[in-house]
């Protein structure tokens, strides 16, 4: 099997280089030239590398020219991927890779594409490729936004934003990082959000001087402001838009984008005509018709069925809108027509692809239980030989770890004896030294109710004792005020008696004035003597 598979990769890597698409000769002028190198290239990694490239710009100029064919991008990122692996470059498989999975996405396989893209992102992260790990981030958001997860989508988008400002990114991952999370913004209604990333990117573009990128931003501010209902701010950046995608000579750069700008601002003029008054009305109606016309005709050209069926209904509407209801209707059955038929064709579409799928995943299935068969065979015996030894083993390891145990066992019970001595002499040193403390404790209470009763004794005795001295004190006080009042009345008597006995003596003396006067003098002389 392994033979049989290395051969059919030979053959494969033989017959690519003789492989060509034809119709790629008209619009990209290298594909020869590219072709040659890897017809000629004798090393793997240059065969690796032209394979990608070719992978790159067949997909690039059949989306670039309409023809949405991939056929031979994929052929050619298959036979790159598989190159790669023979030399195991890590770089040459993610680009491949990343290759297929962008086939994936623009084929609405996105399950597939997410698993490409994943895988090409862990090669890119090995490799420790910031620049290129950008674009990975971006196409995985784009898939996330397309099948609606939004918040993987942001998360994605504004992983990229981090990392570009990280190494100092300023080109195309930048811009198209503003430029999906402007649009989730815008398709969740977040319009100031919206605004924001889409004008930020409108810098970014500015500053890189970029026209395409600025003719992209500048659509997008205008689709939002028309969502806002704010129709002269739509046109003047829509207007903007268009100016910028022309050349010199007056032709557009991109026929593609000729035809989106055409046709919005077809369809703005229609939403303002709504608005106003019959004469202006007319107005806008014919300019819009001007627009969608041109707008239909880029698209016709680079068969954009999406922006046709666009382009049809704004027609339709204005052609209604002045009463010209002919066109109106022929425009509305183009509309209906066209919108059916991509319907179906997408219907169909999806339906062949889910066949291929179906039967790719079948023969893969297949191959897989082959595979699986002869592996669980393998397998098998690998595991009879490794039995038998882990059985030898096993049994070597039962005694050496019966002897172990044994071992630990006795030295267990021999730590627990010695644990259990230690525990008892401890508990035994715990005891004295609680009775030791017990008794200290009440020897100290003894103590202090000792001094407590010796305390309040003396207390006692301070209490008689001061109550004994009040009393003797108050006695003293009682005997020497009644012995200061014995005093005072006995000299209160002494000083009457002696007054008696003056009286007397002044009787007496009456007889002999001279005398008595003399008494008399000498008396109160005594008497102030006395005093004093």
């Amino acid at each position: 099997m392994k033979i049989f598979t290395l051969v059919f990769l030979l053959l494969s890597v033989t017959v690519f280089s003789q492989k060509r698409f034809d119709y790629f000769d008209a619009v990209y002028p290298e594909y020869d030239s590219l072709l040659a190198v890897a017809k000629k290239a004798k090393v793997d990694s240059l065969k690796a590398n032209t394979l990608n490239k070719l992978a790159n710009r067949t997909f690039f100029y059949s989306l670039l020219n309409g023809t949405r064919g991939f056929e031979a991008p994929e052929y050619y990122a298959t036979m790159a991927l598989e190159t790669a692996k023979k030399i195991n470059s890590k770089r040459e498989m993610g680009e491949a890779f990343y290759s297929l999975g962008v086939i994936s996405a623009e084929k609405s396989n996105y399950s597939e594409a997410l698993k490409n893209f994943f895988v090409a992102l862990k090669l890119t992260e090995d490799l420790k490729d910031k620049k290129r790990a950008l674009n990975q981030h971006l196409s995985i958001g784009k898939v996330y936004m397309d099948i609606g997860n939004y918040s993987d989508a942001l998360k994605h988008y504004l992983t990229t934003l981090n990392q570009a400002k990280e190494i100092g990114e300023k080109g195309p991952p930048l811009f198209n990082a503003y430029r999906y999370a402007g649009i989730i913004y815008h398709k969740l209604g977040n319009y100031e959000e919206a605004l924001k990333f889409f004008f930020a990117g409108h810098k970014a573009a500015e500053a890189a001087n970029v026209a395409n990128a600025l003719s992209i931003f500048y659509r997008y501010i205008g689709n939002v402001y028309k969502d806002m209902g704010n129709y002269e701010e739509a046109l003047k950046y829509q207007l903007q838009g268009l100016k910028n995608i022309f050349n010199p000579d007056g032709t557009p750069r991109f026929i593609g984008h000729a035809a989106w700008y055409y046709t919005d601002i077809g369809i703005l003029y229609n939403s303002k005509a709504a608005k106003l008054n019959v004469e202006d009305t007319r107005k806008n109606y014919a300019d819009a018709l001007m627009y969608l016309q041109k707008g239909l005709d880029f698209a016709k050209k680079v068969q954009s069925k999406t922006t046709i069926i666009d382009a049809y209904a704004g027609l339709a509407d204005a052609y209604n809108g002045i009463g010209d209801y002919k066109n109106a209707l022929f425009y509305t059955k183009q509309y209906a027509a066209l919108k059916d038929s991509v319907f179906n064709n997408e219907t169909f579409k999806k339906i062949s692809e889910l066949k291929v799928q179906y039967e790719m995943e079948k023969a893969q299935l297949e191959e897989r239980a082959h595979q699986q068969l002869a592996l669980a065979q393998e397998k098998s015996l690998r595991e009879k030989l490794l039995f038998e030894q882990k059985l030898h083993e096993e049994q070597a390891l039962n005694e050496q770890k019966h002897q172990q145990e044994k071992t630990l066992a006795e030295e267990k019970n021999q730590r627990e004896l010695v644990l259990a001595d230690q525990k008892i002499q401890q508990e035994k040193k715990t005891a004295e030294e609680r009775a030791k403390y017990d008794k200290t404790l009440a020897l100290e209470k003894i103590k202090q109710e000792k001094l407590r009763g010796e305390k309040q004794r003396m207390n006692t005795i301070w209490l008689i004792g001061i109550l004994a001295v009040s009393v003797i004190s108050a006695l003293l006080f009682v005997l020497f005020r009644q012995r200061v009042q014995k005093r005072r009345a006995i000299e209160k008597a002494q000083a009457l008696h002696k007054m008696s006995e003056l009286e007397l003596q002044s009787l007496r003396a009456q007889l002999n004035p001279h005398f008595m006067f003399n008494s008399l003098n000498s008396y109160t002389g005594a008497d102030n003597a006395g005093r004093n």
